[in-house]
């Protein structure tokens, strides 16, 4: 009896919770409220795609807490982010539009965070690269930059991505690779303390060429 009562319970908790759509939401000093009214969203959030609902996450006193859904317009998910209290907290993960893992993160607060990368397969990869204040301090990140010569037609933008991975040391850029799209093999890598290097003594040939027309 004592189950039934409980399990009757717990239907009529999950059947009275509020649902917001998140359109009709708005966010005041860091509190989400319903539009056109005082009243702090409690609930879950959905969006509407057509006709269906899409449920976004919960919200608890005008905060969003536990895991929040972010999708691709093609229905399949795009991020999941963990939140306590209205900070992002914890695990969160993104993934590519094929289902697989692109990267994790495990969160110390919204700027400090490690990121960690997987392979195409979803395996992970060896790169990882911890932030500081929002900006990479240690580690390698895998990147994709636009490679023109693969422009041809506009419609086919989106796919003139080859990848590099960008090295930093306490928060200093140390190196960048860039890796051909059909092999994987590295093609070229510029260290940053050369390219320091080169700059100065540009500029000790240009002040000593403005010295000597003197």
């Amino acid at each position: 009896m004592i189950r039934y009562i409980s399990l009757l319970l717990f239907i009529g908790l999950a059947w009275g919770q509020d649902e917001y759509n998140i359109n009709h939401i708005v966010e005041q000093d860091s509190v989400y409220k319903k539009k056109f009214s005082d009243e702090i969203v409690n609930g879950n959030v959905y969006q509407m795609s057509d006709d269906m609902k899409v449920p976004l996450g919960k919200m608890k006193n005008g905060k969003k807490e536990g895991i929040w859904n972010d999708w691709y317009s093609r229905g399949t998910i795009k991020s999941k982010t963990s939140w306590k209290n209205g900070n992002i907290s914890g695990t969160c993960y993104n993934y590519r539009q094929n289902g697989t893992i692109e990267f994790r993160t495990e969160n110390i607060n919204s700027n400090d965070y490690t990121k960690f990368f997987y392979d195409n397969s979803g395996n992970m990869s060896k790169y990882s690269m911890e932030y500081r204040s929002g900006e990479m301090y240690q580690g390698s990140e895998l990147k994709f930059y636009k490679n023109m010569g693969y422009i041809k037609d506009f419609f086919l933008y989106n796919y003139a991505l080859d990848p590099k991975v960008l090295y930093y040391d306490k928060g200093e850029l140390t190196k960048t690779e860039f890796i051909s799209r059909e092999t994987g093999e590295v093609i070229k890598a510029t260290r940053n303390w050369r390219m320091k290097r080169r700059m100065k003594k540009i500029f000790y040939n240009i002040f000593q060429f403005v010295s000597q027309t003197k």
